[in-house]
């Protein structure tokens, strides 16, 4: 059981692997969180795909928050990490975080990628806090809006090459 120690409000859960049945609760926290959520099929590919793994954080038997990787040749990517904005700030995604750091870790992979909106300020603290840095930019990465992405990039990946 995972627990935060970071809000006057403690919040305790527990993470465990995505299944599809929990593929409804996963799309209404993207659909909150994203401007242009993942599709059901793409949510599936990501839940079930054998070369990805995917968690989330449960509280009460509900879906609070879930994030994904995806195993590529030479790297471990996030592909997406969300939480209920009622879980916001009580340890959520730095449990999200952890799990998925350690999960890398597991499947041979020394550290993590992501793309990170530029305006994603809460994000991006999050990913710092868990070593990941700026490592380039994606001009114009975000269809819907031509945001510009950030690239980050564990210690680890970036000292390896």
């Amino acid at each position: 059981m995972a627990q935060s120690t970071d809000s006057a409000e403690q919040t305790e859960f527990s993470i465990r692997r995505a299944e599809i049945r929990d593929v409804r609760e996963i799309r209404a926290i993207d659909m909150e969180s994203f401007p242009s959520p993942w599709s059901e099929s793409l949510t599936i590919t990501q839940v079930t795909g054998r070369d990805r793994v995917h968690y989330v954080a449960v509280r009460d038997h509900r879906v609070i928050g879930h994030g994904g990787l995806v195993f590529l040749a030479h790297e471990a990517h996030v592909a997406t990490i969300a939480v209920a904005s009622d879980y916001w700030g009580q340890g959520v995604g730095d449990a999200l975080m952890g799990r998925l750091l350690e999960a890398a870790e597991a499947n041979g992979h020394a550290g993590l990628t992501l793309e990170v909106r530029e305006s994603n300020l809460r994000a991006i603290a999050l990913y710092e806090r868990h070593g990941l840095a700026i490592a380039g930019r994606r001009k114009g990465y975000y269809e819907n809006d031509g945001e510009d992405a950030l690239i980050m990039t564990s210690d680890s990946l970036r000292a390896h090459g």
